[in-house]
């Protein structure tokens, strides 16, 4: 994830795909926690469209962790 070019759409692909595949396999709680932290970059963007991908992903965390 912290080699992930998110400046470009395919950089925006392959983050999104790695930070669901860490949210999903039972992984140690630091990997789960640098995730959500690069949901930070979605969030930060100024594309609404990747935003919205952000929030929607975050939402899925949230509701996963209840």
């Amino acid at each position: 994830m912290s080699n992930t070019d998110a400046s470009r759409s395919v950089g925006h692909a392959v983050l999104y795909e790695a930070i669901n595949t860490a949210l999903a396999i039972e992984s140690e709680k630091e990997l789960k926690l640098m995730a959500i932290n690069f949901l930070g970059k979605f969030l930060a963007n100024r594309d609404n469209n990747i935003r919205y991908v952000g929030l929607t992903t975050l939402s899925k965390v949230r509701r996963a962790s209840l």
